[in-house]
């Protein structure tokens, strides 16, 4: 009985959405639950509104759309990336990575869909490193939305690069945060991501690209 009793609990209790909003009283009591009388939690609670209402959003909502080296592609040349392409494909610290040499600026380009479940947010991280880091390498890029019915998107903002931590041969996951180009982003828009080496500083050493992920709410 009691078996069959917890059983059903749990069916219960996710049957409610991932990663949904609920209203709890200070003592734990679900406003509105069906699923149990009682929410258990430890720390404090904070939120507005009603004092013997709080909010607690369980588990996080960050959900993320992945790309290995080779989704990308070059945009102004009819060849994939190859060993023989600027920017080419090579193998360091055992992985194939996308490698800028000094000097060279081609993007590499990748397009994606906004996933359904998106809501909120938007933004890159990218996996990094470079071979010198006596000036650091900086990353630009840049970003182009379209939408199905619209006219295609033909100019982006420049963005700023962002530096890498400057630490040769150890990997960063640099972040790259699109100033307003996803400002009207939706669900189902066509995203294209260009990402390239900064020549502007002085910096010599190859920038070398691993990964790379679009990360929403």
């Amino acid at each position: 009985m009691k078996r069959i009793f917890l059983s059903l609990l749990l069916l219960a209790f996710f049957a409610y959405p991932a990663f949904a909003e609920l209203e709890v009283q200070v003592d734990g009591t679900v406003v509105g639950g069906s699923f149990a009388s009682q929410v258990n939690f430890t720390g404090d609670v904070t939120g507005s509104g009603d004092s013997s209402l709080k909010t607690i959003v369980i588990g996080s909502n960050e959900k993320s759309v992945q790309f290995g080296v080779n989704d990308f592609l070059l945009p102004d040349a009819v060849s994939s990336l190859s060993s023989s392409t600027q920017p080419g494909l090579e193998t360091d610290n055992e992985l194939l990575a996308i490698v800028w040499a000094d000097g060279e600026t081609t993007p590499a380009q990748v397009t994606f869909r906004v996933p359904q479940n998106y809501n909120s947010g938007g933004a890159f991280k990218v996996f990094v490193d470079e071979s010198s880091s006596t000036t650091p390498n900086q990353v630009d890029f840049q970003v182009y939305v379209n939408t199905s019915g619209t006219s295609w998107d033909s100019s982006a903002t420049g963005q700023t690069p962002v530096a890498l931590a400057g630490t040769a041969t150890t990997p960063t996951l640099v972040t790259l945060t699109p100033a307003t180009d996803f400002d009207s982003l939706a669900a189902g828009d066509i995203v294209t991501l260009e990402v390239w080496r900064d020549n502007v500083v002085t910096a010599e050493g190859d920038l070398e690209l691993y990964y790379g992920e679009f990360y929403f709410n």
